[in-house]
Protein backbone atom coordinates (compact mmCIF):
# COMPACT_ATOMS: atom_id res chain seq x y z
CA UNK A 1 0.00 0.00 0.00
CA UNK A 2 2.81 2.33 0.66
CA UNK A 3 4.50 2.02 -2.54
CA UNK A 4 1.22 2.65 -4.35
CA UNK A 5 1.03 6.42 -2.24
CA UNK A 6 4.48 7.20 -3.08
CA UNK A 7 3.73 6.45 -6.49
CA UNK A 8 0.70 8.87 -6.19
CA UNK A 9 3.02 11.66 -4.22
CA UNK A 10 5.64 10.89 -7.20
CA UNK A 11 2.86 11.55 -10.26
CA UNK A 12 1.04 14.37 -8.33
CA UNK A 13 4.47 16.45 -7.51
CA UNK A 14 5.23 15.76 -11.88
CA UNK A 15 1.94 16.82 -12.62
CA UNK A 16 2.90 20.28 -10.21
CA UNK A 17 6.17 20.64 -11.81
CA UNK A 18 4.54 20.92 -15.25
CA UNK A 19 1.75 22.91 -14.22
CA UNK A 20 4.70 25.38 -13.17
CA UNK A 21 6.34 25.14 -15.85
CA UNK A 22 3.28 25.61 -18.26
CA UNK A 23 2.46 28.98 -16.05
CA UNK A 24 6.04 30.47 -15.53
CA UNK A 25 7.94 29.84 -18.55
CA UNK A 26 6.12 32.45 -20.44
CA UNK A 27 6.82 34.77 -17.74
CA UNK A 28 10.15 34.22 -17.45
CA UNK A 29 10.86 34.24 -20.89
CA UNK A 30 9.66 38.26 -20.96
CA UNK A 31 11.42 39.09 -17.94
CA UNK A 32 14.46 37.85 -19.09
CA UNK A 33 13.80 40.08 -22.67
CA UNK A 34 12.80 42.74 -20.45
CA UNK A 35 15.23 42.33 -18.62
CA UNK A 36 18.05 42.37 -20.92
CA UNK A 37 16.93 45.17 -23.07
CA UNK A 38 17.05 47.19 -19.64
CA UNK A 39 20.24 46.47 -19.18
CA UNK A 40 21.37 47.36 -22.53
CA UNK A 41 19.81 50.39 -22.59
CA UNK A 42 21.45 51.02 -19.02
CA UNK A 43 24.50 49.84 -20.24
CA UNK A 44 24.45 52.44 -23.27
CA UNK A 45 23.09 55.37 -20.78
CA UNK A 46 26.19 54.77 -17.98
CA UNK A 47 28.92 54.44 -20.94
CA UNK A 48 27.80 57.86 -22.51
CA UNK A 49 26.45 59.59 -19.51
CA UNK A 50 28.47 58.74 -16.33
CA UNK A 51 32.02 57.12 -17.89
CA UNK A 52 32.51 60.18 -20.59
CA UNK A 53 32.41 62.69 -17.43
CA UNK A 54 35.66 60.53 -15.86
Amino acid sequence: MSSEKNNSDLDNTLNTSLHDDATWGPWVLRLTLSGTLIFMWWLVIYDHGVVSHH
